[in-house]
């Protein structure tokens, strides 16, 4: 996981990229284009993705291809940090009394801000430790320093991008 494309995934998105253009620009090109990429986005991400790209639609191909490169890997790391969250993620106490199997977890949906900061760390999220500091002040916390990571998940994943130029080649 990286807040950044690699020189690899710009190619595999510009290919995508192209698709999505030839297609017409609209919601099936877009499908067609997270297929390439192996992204599985439900109908209302890909309705999400392309109304960000109608909204920076600035006539320029190369500002185009920023917006979606940063709009993908803003929805990739979303949904890569969730991942994360749910594995500091306990289970509830309120849920263990109740009929279901012990297979079943109980995901209460919160971890600590330590456990964010330890995630953006060991993952190289931030370029940092002010930046660290910054991302953690997102969540609004309670006294015990826990936050609803699922809610948040977007906002921090937006901070880690910040932004990023495009070199093209």
């Amino acid at each position: 996981m990286t807040s950044h494309p690699t020189s690899e995934q710009i190619a595999e998105f510009h290919e995508a990229f192209t698709t999505f253009k030839q297609n017409g620009a609209d919601i099936k090109g877009m499908e067609e284009a997270m297929q390439d990429l192996g992204q599985d986005f439900t109908p209302a991400e890909i309705e999400d993705l392309v109304n960000a790209m109608e909204e920076n639609d600035c006539r320029n191909s190369d500002i185009e291809f920023s917006v979606f490169v940063t709009r993908i890997m803003w929805k990739i790391l979303t949904n890569e940090l969730i991942k994360c969250f749910r594995f500091f993620d306990t289970e509830d106490d309120e849920c263990a009394d109740d009929d279901t199997s012990d297979s079943e977890v109980h995901l209460r949906g919160l971890i600590t801000t330590a456990n964010l900061r330890y995630i953006l760390t060991t993952k190289k999220l931030a370029k940092s430790e002010e930046n660290i500091d910054e991302i953690v002040r997102i969540p609004v916390s309670d006294s015990e320093s826990m936050f609803d990571y699922e809610y948040y998940a977007a906002d921090i994943a937006e901070a880690c991008i910040g932004t990023f130029s495009l070199v093209s080649s």
